[in-house]
Order: structure tokens, then sequence, then C-alpha cells
């Protein structure tokens, strides 16, 4: 299997007039936050008035059922039927300030989709990606689970969350983690559920996806307020926390001057996939290693078949060497061959295998014959 370099063609349409719409529009949304915000803190306040009234009510009998003909309990006091009123209109601005934020959630989220599948920047595909992971079910781990199911109790899954700005709270108690570049505070999201053994992992990361300015990995557990770097300083205590939300900087900006996308993250996407235990091979050295080998003779049968010169002669001709020395000889690491693809070599299963050298041997004798 060949795997080739994508990330110039993924992040080809980054400066498109497409994606300076989406993110213009995401920045126009990402001001308006204050005002989310104040809508909070209003339903909020309705909630503490609802409960306040609700208590005064019972207090006064307002909720005491009423009965039936001569069953009928004590008269409801006069007061009654205004503090239903007042209830009934709290309940209604409450439900009405729930509804305009989760619709600008919603606008979030299609803002962040969108820009991801306009290839419009690796924040935004890493944020989706990480949102369809999350959502994935949980595979058995073995015969029993898949027949019986899991024994073991099930623990809180949340729904994919790329409302970024500002971030909602988290319904577990794992850390998130988002890349905040210094100069406006602007950040983006590195992962939905992380702990501390990655943070550094996702630090350097986070540097690589915004090369043109500093950044800093911070992880939080509610509010992009409450978030802390992973040295310990707070988003808050930054020269310019929220910055972004006030005006536009235009020296402030993740991709360097004069650089495409595909420049300023050359090498990254080599950096995320090669995995230890690889092996770089050029394309004929893959070929050779994956050609059939002949079948092993057993030991003490008579009348094998030896294979034939030509097929030997063939190979090493291909190779350009003998064989045995080709595949023998060590691989230099991926800097010192330039213009080599890169190749993970995956074993093939053994039913493959036999199928093959039975395949090689047929051969072998029809060119015998």
């Amino acid at each position: 299997m060949v795997a080739l370099t994508t990330a110039g063609t993924a992040l080809a349409q980054a400066g498109s007039p497409t994606c300076q719409q989406l993110e213009g529009s995401l920045m126009a949304l990402d001001r308006s936050a204050g005002g989310v915000a104040n809508q909070q803190a209003q339903a909020a306040k309705l909630r503490g008035d609802l409960d306040r009234l609700s208590a005064q009510a019972r207090g006064m009998g307002c909720d005491a059922p009423r009965g039936f003909l001569i069953f009928q309990g004590p008269p409801r006091p006069p007061q009654c039927d205004q503090i239903d009123d007042q209830v009934s209109r709290l309940r209604s601005q409450i439900a009405g300030l729930e509804r305009g934020g989760a619709d600008n959630g919603g606008q979030r989220r299609a803002l962040i989709i969108a820009l991801a599948q306009n290839n419009c920047g690796p924040q935004y595909t890493a944020a989706v990606q990480a949102a369809r992971r999350a959502a994935e079910p949980a595979k058995p781990k073995n015969f029993f689970e898949a027949i019986f199911g899991s024994q073991q109790p099930q623990s809180e899954e949340t729904s994919p969350d790329l409302d970024l700005m500002p971030l909602e709270q988290p319904k577990t108690y794992s850390s998130r983690t988002v890349c905040v570049r210094t100069c406006d505070g602007y950040f983006f999201p590195m992962a939905s559920s992380t702990n501390s053994t990655r943070y550094a992992q996702d630090d350097q990361l986070c540097k690589r996806l915004c090369p043109g300015s500093d950044a800093q990995l911070f992880t939080y557990s509610g509010d992009i307020k409450s978030a802390v770097s992973i040295s310990g300083q707070s988003y808050m205590s930054l020269p310019n926390a929220l910055r972004y939300r006030k005006e536009l900087v235009p020296s402030c900006t993740c991709k360097p001057a004069g650089q495409s996308w595909a420049q300023a993250l050359a090498g990254l996407e080599d950096e995320t996939t090669l995995r230890k235990g690889d092996i770089l091979v050029t394309e004929e050295q893959a070929r050779e290693m994956s050609a059939p080998r002949p079948a092993e003779t057993p030991k003490g049968s008579k009348g094998a078949a030896k294979p034939p010169a030509g097929s030997t002669a063939a190979a090493e001709a291909a190779a350009g060497g003998p064989v045995a020395a080709t595949v023998a000889a060590p691989l230099a690491p991926a800097s010192e061959q330039p213009g080599q693809r890169k190749v993970r070599i995956i074993p093939l299963p053994r039913s493959q295998n036999a199928q093959n050298q039975q395949g090689a041997a047929a051969a072998g004798q029809g060119t015998a014959q």
C-alpha cells in the first residue's frame, strides 16, 4: 500500500472566496457571543424568579387540590390567579431565550462543518473528524461481548460538540484542549476528550498547525475564560485575551506571510501518519518483497522440481541485483532516500500466502515442462 502526500490538495482552497466568506461569518458570530452570554444570564435570573414565585404559590396554598362538589377544600386565595399568570409568562420568556441560544449554537456547528467541507483549514477538518470518532459506537472486545453485551457499566456519552466559541460545559469530567493564538486570543479545538499524557504531543501539533504566530495549548472544563495553559497560565491573563472578538489584527494569522497552506504545513501529514515500526522502501523493493515465493520442498522428498534458472535471473534483473542481497540490505532513513514514496508493509494472511505459494509452484512446473 503506497501512502501519498495529500496535504497540498486538501488545503488548496484555504484562501478561496468561499472560505473567506465562511470565516467572516464565523468571526461575526463570535463577536455576537456577548449577546448570547447576556441571554444566558437573563435566563438564569428568570429561572430564579420562577423558583421564588413557585415557592410563594405553594406557601399560599395555590397548588392545593380543589376537590369536587361537597368534597371541595378551602377556597384559593385571590392572588393565586395573578401568580399563575406570572408563572406562565416567566416560563414562556425562559423558553424563548433557550431557543435563541440553541439556534446560535446550531449556526456555529453548521459553519464549522462547511469550513471543513471546503478545505478551509486543518483545524476545522480535525474538529469534524474528532466529532465523528466520538459518535462511533464502541466495538465489542471479544466474542462473548458481541453476543451478550458488555457487563461493565457504560459511561455517560456526550454528543459531538462543534460549538467552539463560547465553549459549552462538557457533560463528562475529561478535559478538552484548544490551540490558542496568543496575538489575538483566537482559538480552535484540538481534542474533545484527552488527558495529561497527550498534552506535550498536542502542544507540538498546535504549534505546527499555526506556524505563522505563537500558539499554545490550553485545557478547559467549561467556558474559554476558565481555560489554563499546560504551563499553568490562565487564558484571561493573556494580554490579548478575546481580542479577536473586538478587532481584526491583519498581522495575526496562522499562515506565514508569503506562503500557502501547503507550504506552511509541508511534512505535517508524514509526522502524524507514520507510526513506530513503519519501514520505508523503494517501489522496486516493494514489488520484489510482495512477489510470491516458490513452494518449499519437503525434507526427504525425491524428484522435486527445481525453480527454473530463468526466473531467478529475471528477478535479479528487475531488482537491479541479487534478490537475496536486495532483501537483506538495510534500508536507509527516509531523509537519505530522496524521491522515494513511503510504503507500509502489511503481512498477508496465511490462507492468501498459501495460495500465492501454490500459484508460484504451478508456474514453475509449467516452465520446466
